[in-house]
């Protein structure tokens, strides 16, 4: 599976009040009708806004600027389709929208493709080099792609072009703690969060580092305070439900995770522990209702087609765990968690080659992962493999590093090995 987005660096507040300015400061002695839409997309009403940009769009369908900004709105409005049409028509009209191009990475990073979203932003810097947004942006984006010496270095520059940007600083402190860095991560996110500053980075990155540094109700502080400043911020909610699962205080994580759900659809990842948590609590309906609804709207995800095809496998529901758990192998081949998980589905079906094939895929992409070799031990044992499903609980043992059924597992070993020594017997004595 991937790893939880439990970090994206992208601030909606901060970037929705810099587009505004830079706006003002282009069309200062523009029309009244699109500086009031500029200002009031600073206030975030994008209702209205969208309305006066869509008359001025009316009198001016030549405006780049103009579109642009309506992409920004219909972005923030949840309506990327729309948005997507016209960033694309501001870019048709001018090539050279940086802001367009800006947009449009924010949009896709948003949506989980940040390859794409590192295209775009590299687009809006080689159009204008000077602007520390965009290096901030470029920042967040190689985070998720786990690039984190140049997701450094492009913080840094956002920060060189201006020294007051504490997103920029929040994010470089959260690329040094995932480098290692654990020192200079913690100055610099004690450093970011002093200052006032209408963005919720700081106090996002400050509570994951207190929250994963064994300092939990320290970090919980810092996403209390989130929330209370930034109620429509989905990562304040999200970043708290994770503290609060790892604290076994289940109802609480699970109204935030819902909490994080409602404001952002787009982020799979409040969808996907939600249903885990009815699927745990065995409200499979409710949980299917959840996955199915987060597929609208990430139907390319690959770890919602795993949590729901696991889903499918749990209630017995095998045919729909099957195709949930094949598109999953189509969208991401080189998951061994979505392999696994066919192959159990498979031989729950009878489908014995089959699945034995999707385990020893799943071993080939990580050797380590001990759960195949159980499930290819069960496997085996269902076959009457009994030397097989042997070598594989040892397998299994040697790879695993819980200890909690390691006695078990040897008693099943010392089980089978009997009964092997049982069948040879028989097998001699009809001889």
């Amino acid at each position: 599976m991937n790893r939880l987005r439990t970090n994206c660096l992208l601030v909606v507040i901060t970037l929705a009040l810099s587009l505004s300015l830079f706006s003002l400061q282009v069309y200062g002695q523009e029309e009244e009708q699109f500086q009031k839409a500029v200002r009031l997309i600073g206030q975030e009403d994008f209702s209205l806004a969208e309305e006066l940009l869509l008359s001025f769009i009316e009198k001016h369908p030549d405006s780049a600027p103009a579109y642009t900004e309506l992409g920004y709105v219909r972005y923030r409005m949840d309506d990327l389709q729309g948005a997507g049409r016209n960033l694309q028509k501001a870019l048709d009209l001018n090539y050279r929208m940086d802001r367009a191009f800006y947009i449009l990475s924010m949009m896709r990073l948003k949506v989980n493709q940040a390859d794409s979203a590192l295209e775009n932003i590299d687009k809006a810097i080689n159009i204008d080099p000077n602007k520390d947004i965009y290096y901030m942006q470029k920042g967040a984006v190689l985070f998720e792609l786990r690039d984190y010496e140049n997701a450094e270095k492009s913080f840094q520059k956002a920060l060189e072009i201006n020294p007051g940007n504490n997103p920029a600083l929040a994010g470089l402190a959260l690329t040094h703690f995932y480098m290692g860095k654990k020192e200079t991560a913690e100055e610099e996110s004690s450093k970011a969060v002093k200052y006032t500053n209408p963005d919720y980075t700081p106090l996002l990155v400050r509570g994951i580092i207190l929250s994963r540094t064994d300092r939990e109700d320290m970090g919980i502080e810092y996403f209390q305070k989130g929330i209370k400043q930034f109620p429509k911020e989905p990562r304040a909610y999200f970043n708290l439900a994770l503290v609060e699962l790892k604290q076994g205080k289940r109802e609480d994580a699970q109204y935030h995770l819902s909490r994080a759900a409602e404001l952002d659809k787009y982020n799979p990842e409040p969808f996907i522990l939600l249903a885990r948590i009815l699927r745990e609590d065995k409200k499979f309906q409710e949980a299917e209702e959840i996955l199915l609804f987060a597929l609208k709207y990430n139907p390319d995800n690959p770890d919602l087609h795993l949590e729901a095809g696991v889903l499918y496998m749990v209630g017995g529901k095998l045919a729909d765990a099957q195709t949930m758990l094949e598109r999953g192998v189509l969208l991401s081949p080189d998951s061994e968690y979505i392999r696994n998980a066919l192959g159990s589905v498979l031989r729950m079906r009878g489908n014995y080659s089959k699945a034995l094939l999707e385990y020893q895929r799943a071993l080939a992409l990580n050797p380590g992962l001990s759960v195949v070799y159980f499930n290819m031990a069960n496997l085996y044992e269902d076959r009457g493999m009994i030397p097989e499903a042997v070598n594989s609980l040892i397998k299994y043992l040697e790879t695993c590093t819980e200890d909690t059924e390691r006695e078990k597992i040897n008693d099943r070993i010392r089980i089978l090995r009997d009964s092997l020594k049982i069948k040879q017997s028989q097998e001699l004595y009809q001889q």
